[in-house]
């Protein structure tokens, strides 16, 4: 499964034997989850075509791709290339929610837009 998440839509694609089986893009993106334009029907549409399509397809991984998901792998302290559990990215979802822009910005070194995007784009994946 690979999950592209982008500012104004996430795409996902189920592969397998490395062939694209089946691919949708949904208006979920972290500018419209930050400006509140998403909307819970679109959530049920991602959610439903997820459960879906997984449950027939079976990926075994998932692979998210973007600026705010390579960077939540680099705070995770991964080195590139290696996987993180759901639990790691999850566990470090709650620690960032607890933290302010500010102190994103001063104690991770994030660019003050990263850290305003970071945690709408991650609750995606």
């Amino acid at each position: 499964m690979s999950i592209d998440v982008g500012g104004g839509s996430t795409e996902i694609t189920l592969l397998r034997n490395g062939e694209r089986e089946k691919s949708q893009s949904f208006k979920l993106g972290y500018l419209r989850s930050l400006h509140g334009q998403q909307t819970e029907k679109e959530w049920t549409r991602f959610s439903s075509w997820v459960e879906k399509y997984a449950a027939q397809i079976q990926p075994r991984h998932a692979i998210g791709t973007g600026g705010n998901i390579n960077k939540m792998h680099k705070i995770c302290g991964e080195r590139t290339r290696e996987p993180m559990t759901v639990e790691q990215f999850g566990t470090k979802i709650d620690e960032l929610a607890a933290c302010s822009p500010k102190r994103l910005v001063e104690d991770l070194r994030l660019k003050p837009d990263r850290a305003d995007v970071i945690l709408p784009a991650s609750e995606i994946c």
